[in-house]
């Protein structure tokens, strides 16, 4: 059964329906509020402004169903005026506004608590390029593998890399995991330079194209680019294959990498003959 609204609530009502200003509402010692059923079948409401104490004795009826006779009250309340007796009309308005109030005060408890939200912070602009590097898919391509080969010990040109990579790009390495199956890492350029400084600096590696597959229509392309990785370009025999997958962009004025996603050939997966030179 629902509650009743607290002597407050009561009083703000009162100030709104005529006739309400000597009705208020009793508090028990252990309850604030009275189920709205009764108050209207008894037509009588209770507060504690007055110095009565007693409760009528034709109301013990009512007290009693609350924690007993005379401790109904709490030790400042007091009787409030005399019994009067609500029209069906202010009935209904304090039905109607207990009605909306308890509605509001529900929704309002119900509701999830405001999320924060985090902006991530914004990513750093690009160095400019030299245009050369990013007039066409071609030499954006070829920029890309030559900025990382090297021998070992060699500084690269790291702001030559950033500047060909559009705010927010990716790098994906996808490889075998320990437990079986296939799994994916992504990393920023920056987090791709930080790891590749450290096994550069004792490792040399060389990186080169050997066939390509492109796919391309307005301002975005897509590249399959077969590489060979040796850790000297003079090596015969590569120490590794794969394909880099390159997703391009042209905002009218240059190309952007977007994105570069690539896979190892391994012995369960070896390359095939449309990815390798010659059969374009």
């Amino acid at each position: 059964m629902a509650q009743f609204p607290t002597a407050e609530q009561l009083a703000s009502w009162a100030a709104l329906c005529p006739g309400l200003s000597n009705w208020c509402v009793v508090s028990a010692p252990n309850e604030n509020r009275f189920t709205i059923s009764r108050t209207i079948e008894t037509r009588v409401l209770w507060c504690g402004f007055r110095d009565q104490k007693e409760i009528p004795a034709k109301h013990d009826s009512l007290a009693s169903n609350h924690n007993g006779g005379e401790n109904f009250l709490p030790d400042n309340a007091r009787w409030c005026s005399k019994r009067t007796t609500m029209s069906r009309m202010q009935r209904r308005a304090v039905v109607g506004l207990y009605s909306v109030l308890s509605v509001s005060a529900s929704f309002a408890q119900n509701q999830a608590p405001p999320r924060t939200v985090v902006t991530p912070p914004p990513t750093a602009a690009p160095p400019a390029a030299n245009q050369v590097d990013v007039a066409s898919p071609d030499a954006i391509i070829a920029a890309a593998y030559d900025v990382i080969s090297g021998p070992a010990g060699q500084k690269r040109d790291w702001n030559r890399m950033r500047s060909l990579f559009y705010p927010g790009a990716r790098l994906i390495r996808t490889a075998p995991k320990k437990e079986g199956g296939m799994g994916a890492t992504s990393f920023s350029p920056q987090d791709y330079i930080d790891r590749a400084s450290i096994y550069f600096e004792k490792n040399g590696f060389s990186e080169k194209e050997i066939a390509r597959h492109t796919e391309q229509w307005g301002n975005i392309l897509q590249a399959f680019s077969t590489y060979e990785s040796r850790h000297d370009a003079k090596d015969v025999m590569p120490f590794a294959r794969g394909i880099n997958s390159f997703q391009l962009f042209s905002d009218g004025t240059r190309w952007w990498i977007l994105t570069i996603y690539w896979q190892e050939e391994g012995p369960e997966n070896p390359l095939p003959a449309e990815f390798l030179p010659h059969s374009r």
